[in-house]
């Protein structure tokens, strides 16, 4: 679940957008508008509009990503999508884009700004946003066994060693802006045991969860961590 929707502002894919020749850039976005109907909540169904027009997966994931990414900084902010757009275009020398990049995002403000308020990119924002508003994020973990000795009582000799299991558990803030933090748990053999069952349980919720409720939304259900928000 690591990566705040901050984060997904990338000057390589930035630069990428601004690459277009601005022909094809509009003629490709007018068909991605046009094919609206019916929004989805998924980036990689977002993905596949945005491809099929632009007819390059690699330029549609970087638009894509970036266009979920502004649009979700504006939901954060509770901003208008100009202000945020504006706002963000200024930056863009702090993000080593050029003049020139700095230039065509500007002159293409209006059709980014159409992107940006289809119902499919706001839905898929809404989605990044829900997935990683918590308090804490977890990153990674691992478990660390160490093998301690046991000393007899004048510390001469070894009698015995005990085994021993921590687990390292690795997160940021749901903001981002403190950095990775750890935490470190003691753990022993039936704490080991107990964690393994539920996190088996909880994937089976999940899924219990997602067939209940596709029968309504169909493929509009997914669980955290399905989707891919850097659409790669």
């Amino acid at each position: 679940m690591a990566g705040y929707p901050a984060h997904l502002l990338k000057s390589e894919a930035l630069a990428a957008i601004s690459a277009m020749d601005s022909d094809q850039f509009v003629r490709a976005s007018r068909a991605v508008i046009s094919d609206d109907d019916p929004p989805t909540v998924r980036s990689l169904h977002l993905l596949k509009i945005f491809a099929s027009a632009f007819g390059n997966e690699d330029y549609a994931s970087a638009l894509c990503s970036q266009l979920v990414a502004i649009a979700t900084i504006r939901r954060i902010d509770a901003a208008p999508i100009e202000d945020t757009f504006d706002l963000i275009v200024s930056s863009m020398p702090q993000n080593a884009i050029g003049e020139a990049g700095q230039d065509w995002f500007r002159q293409h403000r209006d059709t980014f700004l159409k992107l940006l308020r289809m119902k499919s990119v706001r839905l898929v924002a809404k989605s990044l946003h829900l997935s990683t508003d918590f308090a804490d994020l977890f990153v990674r973990s691992n478990i660390v066994t160490d093998i301690r000795p046991i000393f007899d009582g004048d510390r001469n000799g070894i009698t015995g060693a005990l085994i021993t299991q921590t687990l390292r558990l690795h997160y940021i803030s749901g903001d981002g802006a403190s950095g990775e933090q750890e935490i470190s748990l003691g753990l022993d053999s039936d704490d080991i045991e107990k964690l393994i069952g539920e996190l088996k349980k909880a994937q089976k919720k999940a899924e219990a969860s997602k067939k209940f409720l596709q029968n309504t939304l169909d493929d509009n259900v997914f669980a955290v961590g399905e989707d891919r928000y850097g659409f790669r």
